[in-house]
């Protein structure tokens, strides 16, 4: 059987701290992972989710006008991944994505046609599409 050899020791990532682990954190520290992860999405949020340029995404998806037409939309798909369904596969939908970006055609944002419920796999795929293409 192979098994893959153990992860060298090295010290605690905590100031201060000289126990040996194998993992980010020695026991005693291990709580600090989460607060890493917390404090990213904090950074995150403030630089980039929040920013001046984001102000107006993150007001619009705050309204009533957007929370009725994504529950209508949810309805409309029967709570499920539109491209997993087309593929033979039903999957509960976690996202109610504009096939056309805001920040290509603001005015399609409450367009019906213009929305389809995805699970996080087929959002993450397809915002990762439009990136690529964007940055080309």
């Amino acid at each position: 059987m192979n098994r893959m050899p153990p992860k060298p020791l090295r010290k605690c990532k905590c100031h201060g701290c000289g126990t040996l682990t194998r993992e980010r954190y020695c026991e005693d520290h291990e709580h600090l992972i989460e607060k890493d992860k917390r404090d990213k999405w904090i950074q995150y949020d403030r630089t980039k989710r929040y920013n001046e340029d984001n102000k107006s995404y993150h007001a619009f998806y705050k309204s009533p006008q957007w929370i009725g037409m994504r529950e209508a939309v949810k309805r409309r798909d029967h709570g499920l991944c539109v491209k997993c369904k087309q593929e033979g596969r039903l999957v509960p939908m976690d996202v109610v994505d504009h096939r056309v970006p805001l920040k290509d055609d603001w005015s399609l944002r409450l367009d019906p046609n213009n929305l389809q419920s995805l699970c996080h796999a087929c959002h993450n795929l397809k915002t990762a599409k439009e990136k690529a293409k964007r940055e080309m």
